[in-house]
């Protein structure tokens, strides 16, 4: 009702927003070793791999094996150990033998690895700024990966023969090792000036429903004995519902909100609501709407739908918005 059609025509482009599954916008930003290499075989192939000492074994995405015609040197059945504790069933795997090549052509490694469709989701890459130029005031080559899938990982079976014992800490909070595939950084960035998007991955997760990862990450955190069921949930809202519906002078029905029992005070976001609203009416202003969302506020107040809230309880609830009226009185939800 209130948001204006734009035209198309008349939209302005934002800042790039990285975006990740998963993901939650956070002023902190997590880097996983990554670094690129050569894949040789009957064909050869640029890629990019996660080094990752959290897995017992190394693995290649199917489709590169196909692509560089390796033939399998064997076969193995495993059982995955996911986070949170989860076992999976039995799956097998096909073995190969693989070489990776670093891109400055000095170092060379053959080793097995198991294959499988997926690694894992997308894994940020370093980009252009002031961690990048410490780096290299330091005297350090490091070569900007491309952002593209993770096509092999290198798990702890092979990560620590690639080590060269050489690392440097950078006072932007990131590390920066040395393996012979080359530089690569991980660790996390302390501060930043724009919003960015911190990844949590887990390997193997992807045979599992979204809905199990967030039943393993409360697993085991409230006592057994003092977990309800899903039915018994159920029935306490409903209790508290019965219990709490009442009919106000007007002939309305009223009810509380069931709260979840425990839970921390919410924040009243007062200044946070104020900031929404100079945005919004910045750029009524700028689309000359202003008094058209000053009529709707006006109505929905003769109609009963909002009401004032005096000065004197502002510091009292929480905030969800601020709406503007003609006379300077402040509408609070």
């Amino acid at each position: 009702m209130m948001c204006p059609k734009v035209e198309k025509a008349s939209e302005t482009k934002a800042d790039p927003v990285v975006e990740s599954p998963l993901s939650n916008v956070n002023c902190n930003q997590v880097f996983l070793q990554s670094t690129m290499v050569k894949l040789r075989g009957a064909h050869e192939k640029k890629m990019r791999v996660l080094l990752d000492t959290g897995s017992q074994r190394s693995y290649i995405k199917k489709d590169v094996t196909q692509y560089i015609q390796y033939k399998p040197t064997g076969e193995e059945e495993l059982i995955h150990g996911l986070f949170g504790g989860e076992i999976t069933r039995p799956r097998r795997h096909l073995c190969y033998n693989i070489r990776l090549q670093s891109l400055d052509n000095e170092y060379a490694c053959n080793f097995e690895t198991l294959e499988e469709e997926e690694i894992c989701s997308r894994v940020p890459v370093l980009t252009p700024g002031p961690c990048l130029a410490e780096v290299r005031d330091r005297g350090i080559e490091i070569l900007l990966e491309e952002d593209r899938p993770i096509d092999a990982l290198i798990g702890a079976d092979v990560y620590g023969k690639l080590l060269t014992g050489r690392r440097e800490i950078l006072q932007c909070g990131l590390v920066v090792i040395e393996t012979y595939l080359g530089w690569n950084v991980t660790g996390k960035i302390q501060s930043c000036t724009k919003a960015s998007s911190m990844t949590a991955l887990s390997m193997f997760v992807h045979s599992e429903a979204v809905s199990k990862l967030w039943e393993l990450d409360v697993l085991d955190i409230q006592d057994p004995s003092r977990r309800r069921s899903n039915e018994e949930a159920e029935m306490a809202v409903q209790a508290y519902f019965l219990d709490t519906v009442k009919v106000n002078d007007d002939g309305r029905y009223e009810a509380r909100l069931p709260w979840i029992e425990g839970h921390s005070p919410v924040p009243r976001n007062i200044n946070l609501a104020k900031k929404r609203l100079e945005n919004v009416l910045r750029k009524l202003e700028e689309s000359r709407l202003k008094a058209a969302y000053d009529d709707v506020f006006v109505n929905w107040l003769q109609e009963g739908i909002i009401e004032e809230v005096p000065m004197s309880q502002w510091d009292e609830g929480h905030y969800l918005l601020i709406g503007p009226l003609s006379r300077n009185v402040a509408l609070t939800g």
